[in-house]
């Protein structure tokens, strides 16, 4: 069964967006991802989509951007 959190960012918004932008989700007790082991994830198999839209301000057209990780493909302890 898949499930599809949107998760709350530390900052979910960018003025300006100079070369690069690390996104980050705390994981605290209202994180879906609260408790979860590196084994519970490869277990579940799971998946991490990274779903980013912005504004190229030069053409005024919207940007998407898309990442995916696996549960193998997570670093733990970085």
């Amino acid at each position: 069964v898949r499930k599809f959190y949107d998760l709350s960012l530390e900052r979910h918004r960018v003025v300006f967006f100079a070369l690069s932008w690390t996104v980050v989700h705390p994981i605290d007790p209202s994180s879906p991802m609260w408790g979860l082991t590196q084994k519970d994830l490869l277990d579940a198999d799971a998946e991490i989509l990274i779903l980013l839209t912005g504004t190229d301000e030069t053409l005024s057209q919207t940007v998407h951007s898309r990442s995916s990780y696996k549960a193998d493909e997570i670093v733990w302890g970085a």
